[in-house]
């Protein structure tokens, strides 16, 4: 191999070294400015992403890191830019990144159409900081800002939601403005019916149900507005008091009661009680020949409690059997009063009934008959 050779393998052989060292330092850079932007550090993040920029414009990784911080500034604007960038120079990995976050720019415009930086931001209200920071809890600043604009709101309670969530329990000094806020008269009362309305959780958990509902009256009371769920959960309680009375009775009545008041957690059940009931009814009052009180019960099973079809047909057919018996022992009368209750019996027969061409026949002579 002569010397030109030799020279070009060295070449050759530097520059995929080079690149080689150039590609580890770029990952130890990308690895690094995740570590910052998981402990939510922006401000170091941008610093350096930005002096990766400047170094390796051509990698994606600087870019990525300079549209992350800016989000979370926020400069959604700027943002954009760079996410841009790494979708021109970026990898399939560092393109998919880059659509997700330029999906939570979208979402954070959808939710706030016209503002699009940080100086947008300066009317904002506390409500409105709040729901940007539901958005996306990994914002920290957006937090802060529902914070202060609470305490200046006066609306302290709305402050120690954002306080006692888990994501800023290893903010710096969040635990001591929560313990300043929670000498507010407000926020005590807030904390006194969170408590309260544990225990009530804890009795109704437990099936006490007419305990739990004295613990939730006593939340709503301190509570002004009384919260919607607090009213849920007094109805609740009745619910179950209602159903617990309904089942103790274990009567048709109890259960139509319980029906009727409009209640809710229970009335599958309680209907399908009801039907059981009227079922064994229509059984009982058939095989007792007591035939009003076995159509009575039939036409209120079907008509109020519509079962299903095959069921039906299972008591038409009991009915049917009991008409059939009672036309049979009409047959030899010859009165003109009980050939009128036999056609009766014929003519409710033929509404639910398969009747036989004698039986027709039979139908036709009472009619002439009693003409």
């Amino acid at each position: 191999m002569n010397l030109k050779k030799w020279i070009l393998l060295f070449c050759i052989l530097g520059f995929i070294s080079a690149r080689g060292i150039a590609q580890t330092a770029l990952q130890q850079e990308a690895q690094e400015l995740e570590k910052l932007a998981t402990a939510k550090k922006w401000d170091a993040v941008i610093l350096r992403s930005l002096d990766l920029v400047a170094d390796e414009p051509t990698a994606p990784q600087g870019h990525y890191y300079t549209a992350l911080a800016l989000y979370h500034q926020p400069d959604l604007e700027k943002a954009a830019t760079f996410i841009d960038n790494v979708l021109i120079y970026g990898d399939a990995k560092w393109k998919e990144k880059a659509r997700e976050l330029s999906q939570k720019i979208t979402q954070l415009k959808e939710h706030f159409p016209g503002i699009q930086q940080l100086t947008h931001f300066e009317n904002l209200t506390g409500t409105q900081w709040h729901a940007l920071w539901k958005l996306d809890k990994s914002n920290i600043n957006a937090g802060i800002s529902a914070i202060e604009c609470y305490v200046r709101e006066r609306n302290p309670t709305a402050a120690v939601t954002i306080l006692d969530d888990p994501e800023f329990a290893g903010f710096p000094g969040a635990k001591a403005l929560r313990q300043r806020l929670k000498n507010d008269k407000e926020v005590s009362t807030e904390d006194k019916a969170v408590q309260l309305e544990k225990q009530g959780d804890t009795y109704f958990a437990q099936k006490k149900y007419a305990e739990a509902k004295v613990v939730y009256e006593k939340v709503a009371a301190a509570l002004n507005p009384k919260p919607q769920r607090i009213t849920s959960k007094i109805k609740d309680c009745e619910d179950e008091i209602a159903w617990q009375l309904a089942l103790k009775e274990n009567r048709v009545e109890a259960f139509e009661v319980y029906l009727n008041r409009n209640y809710l957690l229970h009335r599958k059940e309680a209907r399908a009680k009801i039907i059981d009931y009227m079922r064994a009814r229509i059984e009982n009052y058939a095989k007792s020949n007591e035939i009003t009180l076995a159509e009575e019960s039939f036409n209120k099973y079907v008509q109020q409690y519509k079962p299903a079809r095959e069921e039906v047909k299972e008591f038409e057919a009991i009915l049917c059997e009991l008409y059939k018996q009672h036309i049979y022992a009409l047959s030899d009368s010859k009165s003109r009063k009980e050939m009128q209750q036999r056609l009766d019996l014929y003519y409710k027969a033929r509404q639910i009934c398969a009747l036989s061409e004698a039986d027709k026949k039979e139908i036709s002579k009472l009619e002439k008959k009693l003409k």
